[in-house]
């Protein structure tokens, strides 16, 4: 005959307690791969430079602001790989195609602060949607949309991935990653220049 094992009532507690704390994860994993850390989660501002960073739950970004708003706005993707702070820059457009002309536009474009983005290019070709062609702007410059969802611009090797929902192309540039701590409310980040490395500050909102 099998024998119950009984556990004393502190012992009972202690295995609900690690049971209740296991499932629970504070740095889920990013899009694609890699994890997010949950101390990023929300907004922070750097008082010197006037700008807002975002990260988001979801493995989103935005930073933006500047003073008198000079900054356009900037969206990533973002992960935590090996220590160091990954992103990967999006641009946003909308866009249409007709008559073989494709017409894109910054999704979140304003003219009035200096940096309205409107691009119109021709198709070498016959086109099926934004693929299976090269176009070309009156400069010269050719974007390629390949169907596997890398999207060249002037024939760069790597350039990035592309997706399309309705009328918006969201294109994805390759990850840049710095080196960042968090100690309580203050971020920092070091970012990589010409002349050496220098460190960003932010606050928590």
């Amino acid at each position: 005959m099998k024998k119950l094992m009984i556990l004393p009532p502190i012992h009972a507690a202690v295995l609900l307690l690690l049971a209740s704390c296991g499932g629970g994860d504070d740095n889920p994993t990013a899009p694609g791969g890699g994890r997010l850390d949950s101390r990023l989660f929300g907004s922070w501002f750097n008082e010197g430079a006037e700008l807002l960073i975002t990260f988001r739950k979801d493995g989103t970004g935005q930073e933006g602001g500047g003073r008198e708003g000079a900054v356009r706005p900037r969206h990533f993707g973002w992960r935590v790989e090996g220590g160091q702070l990954m992103f990967a820059d999006e641009d946003l457009y909308t866009y249409a195609i007709r008559d073989g002309e494709l017409t894109f536009a910054k999704a979140d474009a304003r003219e009035e602060i200096g940096y309205f983005s409107y691009y119109e290019f021709r198709a070498d070709g016959n086109p099926d949607g934004l693929t299976g062609v090269t176009w070309v702007d009156e400069e010269g410059s050719e974007l390629v949309f390949r169907s596997d969802g890398i999207f060249i611009e002037n024939n760069l090797h790597g350039g990035g991935t592309w997706t399309a929902a309705g009328s918006t192309v969201t294109i994805r540039w390759p990850e840049e990653g710095r080196d960042y701590e968090v100690d309580g409310n203050t971020l920092t980040i070091s970012v990589q220049g010409a002349d050496g490395v220098w460190e960003e500050v932010y606050k928590k909102q």
